[in-house]
């Protein structure tokens, strides 16, 4: 989460434009956190799968934000 942030604050500060944005007028990041506790039972395809509904809970939720699952 605390990478996470880093990289959100780092693309706010490039303010960059995006004139066809209807969220903001300059480009925003989403992302999607996941972390898992090593496990036999676990595959690194559902530590993926976990990292993409993160993302699409954080677009849902308005975009430029991240949200995390953990597994």
């Amino acid at each position: 989460m605390h990478i996470a942030d880093l990289i959100q604050s780092e693309m706010t500060a490039l303010n960059i434009a995006h004139v066809a944005s209807r969220i903001k007028p300059y480009v925003t990041v989403s992302m999607g956190v996941a972390s898992i506790l090593p496990s036999p039972e676990l595959h690194w395809e559902e530590l993926i799968a976990a990292a993409d509904r993160a993302l699409y809970a954080a677009k849902t939720q308005g975009r430029d934000r991240y949200t995390s699952q953990i597994l």
